[in-house]
């Protein structure tokens, strides 16, 4: 209950405050685990992709996010889940393969921070081991705006890319690099600009 009235009334702030336009859901599979893979700009992210989308969205996030007694609950209310910065969280990944599993779908940021427009970044490895343990479609999202008042934003969603032929196979470390940066490319690619 909590988490429709708090969808309602991000997504009526959200088309109020700014202008919105949202393209490529078809993209999303209908049911079944899924991972959104993003780009990650703001913090209005989260909530903004949350309050648009159709289908629920379960994010990851920082664990000192939960330490905000009123953010801790309403993250906790909506089911998001705390990783640990820095370190490989095996917890955070377990939670989150999951979650796929149970059908739910995944949002996660590869970049594991906010970056700026054309910003180079050291991509997480954790998202290819995230999606190649659970073999769930990953679809990539490039959120573009500023989010200036009464400003432009655009959610561009692309085509899901199909991770079944990895479940359950152990990439080495190098391979998890690679896939993750492909992930991460893909996202990119959407606003016409390739990561260097």
């Amino acid at each position: 209950m909590f988490f429709k009235i708090a969808k309602a009334l991000v997504k009526f702030v959200c088309k109020l405050w700014f202008r919105v336009t949202l393209t490529g859901e078809e993209n999303i599979p209908r049911e079944g685990g899924c991972m959104l893979c993003l780009n990650h700009t703001s913090l209005w992210d989260p909530p903004l992709v949350t309050a648009l989308l159709k289908r629920r969205v379960y994010f990851i996030a920082k664990e000192e996010l939960f330490g905000h007694f009123f953010v801790g609950w309403v993250l906790r209310s909506i089911g998001t889940i705390p990783v640990k910065r820095g370190q490989a969280d095996l917890g955070a990944i377990k939670t989150s393969i999951r979650a796929l599993r149970e059908g739910k779908m995944l949002g996660i940021f590869p970049a594991g921070r906010r970056t700026r427009p054309g910003q180079k970044v050291k991509i997480k490895s954790g998202v290819a081991l995230i999606a190649t343990r659970s073999g769930v479609p990953v679809v990539p999202v490039y959120i573009n705006g500023t989010f200036k008042p009464f400003s432009k934003l655009s959610i561009t969603i692309g085509e899901p890319v199909d991770m079944s032929v990895y479940e359950g196979q152990k990439l080495a470390a190098e391979e998890l690099d690679a896939l993750s940066n492909d992930i991460y490319n893909r996202v990119m690619a959407l606003s016409g600009v390739e990561k260097a």
